[in-house]
């Protein structure tokens, strides 16, 4: 599912919830991917909007909980999905297209 957001039929925003880690179907819980926000309108509540409508989203399929991975070096998105009630869970793995820089798997209870 993904949701976007647009002012005067520009697209500012979107994010989009799978049911499932693409590379992983046994992991349990949907996943919010494809997370973007235009640098005009951050610092607005468009992130926390796009964020609930996952969260909504998932929660409506019956989903306990709700994941997503950021890269460790994205302080803001970070700090944004903490406002939002994710949390760490210890894991990590290389971001594919620089193995150098990790990213974090977060998540977020839904219920």
């Amino acid at each position: 599912m993904t949701f976007i957001a647009e002012r005067d039929s520009q697209w500012i925003g979107l994010a989009t919830g799978i049911p499932h880690e693409a590379d992983d179907p046994e992991r349990s819980g949907p996943v919010l991917v494809g997370m973007f926000v235009d640098p005009a309108e951050r610092g607005h509540g468009l992130g926390v909007t796009l964020v609930e409508a996952i969260a909504a989203w998932a929660r409506a399929r019956g989903a306990a909980c709700l994941y997503l991975w950021v890269t460790s070096t994205n302080n803001p998105a970070i700090a944004l999905y903490s406002r939002c009630g994710f949390r760490p869970t210890g894991e990590t793995r290389p971001v594919a297209h620089t193995p150098s820089v990790a990213e974090l798997r977060m998540v977020r209870d839904l219920q």
